[in-house]
């Protein structure tokens, strides 16, 4: 069993319908639980990148759970043979390990209400599920986002004409990536923190052609949606300063939705990771606001 560095209660294994083991990290409430958190972490990142959201939460009586998605963080560990590497057939794969975890907390306190949280690629796949899996759910309260990665903020490295031939005859063909740590936050001890990570190997550096495509494709098909987003209270956090995910292009699509369920904030000073910002705290406090936590 993996060490447990970031401060979280617990953890255990969440079993997927591939045989694969994923592992959920779990910070309790700092009293008798009044609702549940499931967070979604970026792309290359991990579970324990949910440390400083849950430390705030768990102050105001609600436990966060955090799974290690398909290669990242815990994965290879879990899973002998497999290895750290963004890729994936499809994001409904994502989608159904989250349904999974959603449906594990939920069957485990019936009671409790749920709110789903994500970042960048987490935010994708977030929204993703407030629009297909996670519908009509009447125990899930609200999602909350940071940064949500639904549209390149750079020219991608590889021309997509390449990037189509190279996923159709080398799919799984690993192709490093080159990550800024310092794009990620001003925050000097967490970037000491990631730093640490990337030597352990807990932070991937790596994609496959066939991620590029369906993670394009996952972005396509959530742009075409969510404007009709109108079921759940969404609180969405941009980053003004992100050199990843385009704040203008998600200010946008925010502004394309017609609810008064939706709310948008820009930190306009803000590198990628709002959650790990020198201002985190006042990101926090909007969501919870935000959604009557």
């Amino acid at each position: 069993m993996t060490k447990h560095p970031f401060g979280e209660s617990s953890t255990y294994i969440l079993p997927s319908k591939k045989n694969e083991n994923l592992l959920v990290r779990k910070w309790n409430a700092s009293e008798t639980p009044k609702g549940i958190i499931i967070a979604i972490h970026g792309g290359m990142a991990h579970s324990g990148d949910w440390n400083l959201p849950a430390q705030f939460f768990n102050l105001k009586g609600y436990e966060l759970h955090a799974l290690d998605l398909p290669g990242h963080g815990t994965y290879a560990e879990m899973n002998p043979g497999k290895k750290n590497l963004l890729d994936i057939e499809t994001f409904d794969v994502y989608l159904e390990h989250v349904h999974d975890l959603v449906k594990s907390a939920h069957n485990a306190a019936p009671t409790l209400p749920i709110y789903i949280f994500g970042h960048s690629m987490g935010g994708l796949i977030s929204l993703l599920y407030g629009l297909g899996l996670g519908k009509n759910q009447t125990f899930i309260r609200g999602f909350g986002i940071s940064a949500p990665w639904l549209k390149n903020k750079a020219k991608p490295p590889i021309p997509g004409f390449v990037v189509n031939f190279l996923a159709r005859f080398f799919p799984t063909l690993s192709i490093p990536l080159k990550l800024d740590l310092s794009h990620l936050t001003h925050d000097q001890e967490i970037l000491k923190r990631h730093q640490e990570d990337v030597d352990s190997g807990l932070r991937g550096g790596a994609a496959t052609p066939r991620f590029a495509m369906v993670s394009q494709q996952a972005q396509d098909k959530l742009v075409t949606e969510l404007s009709n987003w109108k079921e759940y209270p969404l609180v969405v956090a941009i980053a003004g300063l992100d050199h990843l995910a385009d704040a203008q292009f998600t200010q946008s699509q925010m502004q394309g939705i017609k609810s008064e369920l939706v709310q948008y904030h820009c930190y306009e000073d803000n590198l990628h990771e709002n959650f790990n910002e020198t201002n985190r705290q006042d990101v926090f406090q909007c969501l919870s606001d935000g959604l009557k936590m």
